[in-house]
């Protein structure tokens, strides 16, 4: 997966990186607090993201990504990168197993044309 150019390893099929993903997203989004200036709030909103970045990949990954800039777009657009190629993994992985599942599920629709 690359994130502002920055390739990241993610393996949608190796559970203890996906569930560290998900707990990452669950405790640093799910209640966002915008309090202050806005200076403030794109400092704690950036902050979120580098932490999300450094839980879920390992520490360091938000200074490969990002460098020392705090910048509230560059951060909300990779993160919407992120979760917008997490989806598509996810999407792409079930497609191509039940693809191979297909094949040893009888279609109904062929056996009831047979009766």
């Amino acid at each position: 997966m690359v994130i502002n150019g920055v390739e990241i390893e993610f393996d949608v099929n190796d559970v203890e990186l996906v569930e560290k993903v998900e707990e990452s997203i669950k405790t640093k989004f799910a209640e966002m607090e915008v309090k202050g200036s806005y200076a403030e709030t794109i400092r704690y909103f950036c902050n979120q993201v580098f932490d999300f970045f450094d839980e879920s990949f390992g520490e360091g990954t938000a200074i490969k990504i990002f460098g020392t800039k705090v910048n509230y777009k560059l951060c909300n657009e990779a993160l919407i990168d992120f979760r917008t190629q997490y989806d598509s993994e996810i999407n792409k992985n079930n497609q191509e197993i039940f693809k191979k599942l297909d094949k040893y599920s009888p279609n109904r629709a062929t056996r009831r044309a047979k009766k």
